[in-house]
């Protein structure tokens, strides 16, 4: 009998150390004609690029701000330097965007993959409130093979990492496309993507416009991605070709918005059955904010249930401004950032968040990120030589304020240099 239990206990303690040592899951391999997905890389060789573009934020449940934006290393300052090969940088701050710190890059894979780069990154929160971070790899400036590759990785110790602590969980397929602003209701992430159309062409794919998928978390975080549904085209498809950029936000009781960036202003298109297929409305344009071209307005519920949306107050991509939907019916608006950017740039790229204190209570106060865009030529040089190309700019923006159309209580900070490894 000893000797038996002897040989169970052993049998158990090599299934135990079996299991330890256990490869982790692994992703679904993406479907042919897919591009591999960016690898995760911290080399420090990556530290002093020069361009920043499209800029996205998410605020943590501690108030932390982390930040994601692409560009690359090897172009002269104050140049685009958009098209791969290209690469992603995540970045954190803990003193509401007065300082950035590097966290990790995302990179294109090494030889013998085929050179290639991202567009447009985005980035949201789990439900437990770690970081996800989306982008789309491409091959050249558009895919000229394959298509828009859509990957979400999860990135763990999010409100309190530093560069070399966070853990980065593998790249998992998403669909074709890029992704669109995620939100978390309840326990499910909500992700909107999007391709957009050429000018007059209705939607004839399954892929076509935007879509909303519920995302699930698996065992080593793995991304299951489940297709909601496809939005219907917009009422002018002229406007499909500037199909993309959406938001989505919960107003309550299964009330979702969508908010779609196009060519003559921002739509919205709303579903009051959480999104399932069939269930939206005819995208239509709201008053109250400008019909600006080619510009990412961004839009939230505040912890008061009302919709917000960051945007341009004027044309030519100048200033920025908040304006809040409330629910009575009733709107109120402020410009928070009156300057204009210097020449040859321009404010875009809005989100706005809920700000959070240390303990997770909301301030009273929206967090608004934005850039300082892009260009093809030198340029962005402020009078003492600053270069503002690229900048990634973050305000704290009261909503007493907005609601007594002031700029009392606004804080802008604006970080034109490239952090440095630390």
């Amino acid at each position: 009998m000893m000797q038996l239990r002897s040989y169970i206990a052993l049998a158990l303690a090599l299934v135990s150390t079996a299991s330890a040592f256990a490869e982790k899951p692994l992703p679904p391999l993406p479907p042919a004609g897919a591009l591999p997905p960016l690898v995760v890389s911290t080399d420090a060789a990556y530290d002093q690029y020069v361009s920043r573009l499209y800029v996205m934020s998410t605020v943590l449940p501690n108030g932390r701000i982390c930040y994601v934006a692409y560009g690359r290393n090897n172009v002269p300052p104050g140049t685009d330097g958009a098209g791969p090969p290209n690469y992603l940088t995540f970045y954190y701050s803990d003193d509401k965007g007065k300082t950035l710190n590097i966290g990790f890059f995302l990179v294109p894979p090494p030889a013998p993959e085929a050179p290639g780069g991202m567009v447009d990154p985005r980035i949201g929160q789990t439900a437990d409130g770690d970081a996800i971070v989306y982008f789309s790899t491409v091959h050249g400036g558009r895919p000229q093979r394959g298509w828009y590759s859509l990957y979400g990785c999860v990135v763990r110790n999010s409100q309190k990492g530093t560069r070399g602590t966070f853990a980065v969980g593998p790249s998992c397929y998403i669909g074709r496309g890029t992704a669109g602003v995620p939100t978390v209701v309840g326990s499910d992430v909500l992700l909107p993507s999007f391709v957009s159309l050429r000018k007059g062409t209705a939607i004839s794919h399954d892929y076509d416009g935007v879509r909303l998928w519920k995302l699930a978390l698996k065992e080593g975080d793995i991304i299951a991605p489940e297709l909601l549904s496809q939005l219907p085209d917009l009422p002018d498809t002229n406007d499909n070709s500037g199909f993309c950029d959406p938001f989505i936000v919960s107003l309550g009781q299964g009330h979702y918005r969508m908010l779609i960036r196009a060519m003559s202003g921002m739509y919205w298109c709303d579903s009051k059955e959480r999104g399932r297929q069939g269930t939206w409305g005819v995208p239509y344009q709201p008053e109250g904010v400008p019909k600006l071209k080619n510009v990412i307005n961004g839009m939230m519920v505040d912890h008061d249930g009302d919709v917000v949306v960051a945007h341009n107050p004027t044309r030519g991509r100048m200033q920025g401004a908040l304006t809040i939907f409330r629910k009575d019916g009733t709107r109120a608006s402020v410009v928070f950032d009156p300057r204009e950017p210097p020449v040859g740039t321009h404010m875009a790229n809005f989100v706005v968040s809920i700000d959070r204190s240390s303990d997770g209570k909301p301030t009273g106060n929206y967090i608004v990120t934005y850039d300082h865009g892009r260009n093809m030529k030198v340029a962005g040089l402020a009078p003492d030589g600053v270069n503002f190309r690229g900048a990634i700019c973050t305000a704290i923006v009261p909503r007493a304020s907005v609601l007594a159309g002031t700029r009392d209580g606004v804080v802008i900070h604006d970080v034109p240099t490239h952090p440095q490894a630390k």
